[in-house]
């Protein structure tokens, strides 16, 4: 893994990026000292996770390391024609084909949880703009019950379609499935403008 970059990332995006960096790899600052030290020594006060974010999504030293391991000279592959050999190709090939079926079913879990999206956000409108109706009128507007449903509806399968791509991307914690949903609804959000 490479050195990252990402525009929504608070640290990425700070002149206190290299310093971050070099606390945590240099130094061994734990995340939370370096969010202390951050408020300390600059006044600039961000949560740990961001700092666990950062480090983890854009300046991963023991991915690098894993990574340059592997492709080092006292790495040593097993013997080209070997079972092993052929057991590491057929592992590869595996990995290669999972993470292609995984990608395709989280591409499409995006693509329903857009479309639900965008269903719920229409069904809000309109029923905000009969709401205001029934405000503005002395006689009764009623809100068709097929709306109020389809508008939760889309609000469950939104949901549902998230949290799949949660259990495949293995993202299990609460703080993780918070930012895998804030995610993905802003890029949702930031979509309707395009």
């Amino acid at each position: 893994m490479k050195v990252g970059y990402s525009e929504r990332c608070t640290i990425c995006n700070s002149k206190y990026r290299a310093d971050v960096e070099k606390w945590s790899a240099v130094e061994g600052l734990s995340i939370r000292a370096i969010t202390q030290r951050l408020a300390d020594d600059y006044g600039f006060v961000i949560g740990p996770k961001s700092v666990w974010r950062h480090l983890k999504n854009h300046f991963n030293v023991d991915a690098e390391t894993l990574s340059r391991y592997s492709e080092s000279p006292d790495y040593t592959p097993p013997e080209p024609g070997s079972e092993a050999d052929d057991q590491l190709r057929q592992s590869r090939n595996f990995m290669d084909d999972t993470a292609k079926k995984r990608l395709e079913d989280i591409k499409k879990l995006d693509e329903v949880a857009e479309i639900n999206f965008n269903i719920h956000k229409k069904t809000g409108d309109k029923i905000k703009q009969l709401m205001k109706l029934a405000k503005g009128k002395k006689s009764k507007v009623t809100i068709p019950r097929t709306l109020v449903d389809l508008h939760s509806t889309s609000s469950s399968e939104m949901r549902q379609a998230l949290k799949a791509k949660m259990d495949i991307l293995k993202v299990n914690t609460p703080e993780k499935d918070s930012d895998v949903i804030r995610t993905t609804l802003v890029d949702l959000i930031m979509s309707l403008g395009d």
